[in-house]
């Protein structure tokens, strides 16, 4: 099975911000191809200025009849120089409170005006990109509920990324899977200890997987997603530690000296 997670950001998050908050005219121009995989998405939220603070974006979208004329900068866009659509955020309505004048829009990323700039990371990738945005213009009919109600739907995506994160979505091994063998190959999976930390880390992965499972019926209901893949992400991220330090313990300094032996620098 090819590795999905380029995926991740189409399915995981921009779809259910447009299935829970876009019009039925958006839905169904949008929502069957981001499924299908004719249509890859990029996140374009975060903001050099802005940090983690994502209410205090800057990049401005002004009204000019049936459509909106956009400028600003974006940044840490996953994927989005082979994207098709940009999840767009921008102020829409200066004179409210920040969180009140932000609206969503499906862009279109070959759109006159569009700049995409790949980051390229000390690992030699560039899945990041920096997105410049020079009046580029979006038609009305691509925003994401109304003007102004942006906060809401960005809100939608971010609990289903905690999700998508959380469960691994994307991802086709289970890392749980991939520290038995190596326990076996070192011939410690009799130590005691060794046996408990391997329990207690297929425990999580199975509890995960069922949180999964309730969420995803959750989805399927129709119900927007609350703070349970907030849960879900950090029983990963413990995993995930616990993970990591088993691998050490096993390993040690083959854990980060690319010897060429089975199984030891790919965890670091």
């Amino acid at each position: 099975v090819p590795d999905q997670r380029a995926w991740n950001v189409t399915w995981e998050m921009v779809a259910p911000a447009v299935l829970h908050h876009g019009s039925e005219e958006l839905k169904r121009r949008f929502l069957r191809r981001f499924y299908r995989g004719e249509l890859l998405c990029s996140q374009l939220l975060s903001e050099p200025e802005a940090g983690s603070d994502l209410a205090g974006l800057r990049t401005r979208a002004e009204r000019d009849g049936d459509e909106w004329v956009v400028n600003g900068q974006k940044v840490w866009s996953s994927y989005a120089h082979l994207a098709d659509i940009g999840q767009l955020m921008a102020r829409t309505d200066p004179e409210v409170p920040k969180h009140q004048g932000i609206s969503m829009f499906m862009l279109e990323l070959d759109s006159p005006g569009v700049d995409r700039r790949p980051l390229r990371q000390m690992n030699g990738n560039a899945e990041f990109n920096e997105i410049f945005l020079t009046g580029v213009r979006v038609p009305h009919a691509n925003m994401v509920g109304e003007p102004g109600g942006g906060w809401r739907a960005v809100l939608t995506t971010l609990m289903s990324e905690r999700r998508a994160v959380g469960s691994g979505s994307g991802s086709t091994i289970d890392p749980v899977d991939v520290i038995d063998p190596a326990a076996q190959h070192l011939e410690r999976p009799g130590d005691p200890v060794v046996r408990h930390r391997l329990a207690v880390l297929h425990t999580a992965s199975r509890l995960l997987e069922w949180l999964g499972m309730r969420l995803a019926e959750d989805v399927a209901a129709g119900n927007e997603l609350g703070p349970q893949g907030s849960v879900m992400k950090l029983l990963a991220n413990q995993r995930n530690i616990r993970l990591g330090a088993l691998a050490g313990q096993l390993l040690g300094p083959a854990m980060v000296a690319d010897s060429g032996e089975w199984n030891t620098f790919a965890w670091s």
